[in-house]
């Protein structure tokens, strides 16, 4: 059960820093959930927490921001 609040927890930090990237590159929610290729409805889930970050989705959205992988959970230590 803790793995489970843990992994939740988790979820919901990756969403965090999800948003806080789209946000800082002012683009709205529906342009990155286009170039993820999934409805704007998921991509709130995502950003929510609510829906788990694929390996595929991590690669598109790192096309999105223009970072790679490693650099994204960098900045996941910060938020």
């Amino acid at each position: 059960m803790n793995q489970r609040i843990g992994v939740e927890h988790n979820k919901k930090n990756v969403g965090k820093l999800i948003r806080i990237f789209r946000q800082k590159a002012h683009y709205k929610s529906e342009y990155v959930a286009k170039k993820l290729s999934i409805s704007a409805g998921n991509y709130s889930k995502l950003e929510n927490g609510q829906i788990d970050l694929t390996d595929s989705r991590l690669s598109l959205l790192c096309r999105v921001y223009q970072i790679t992988p490693p650099e994204f959970y960098l900045h996941f230590k910060y938020y």
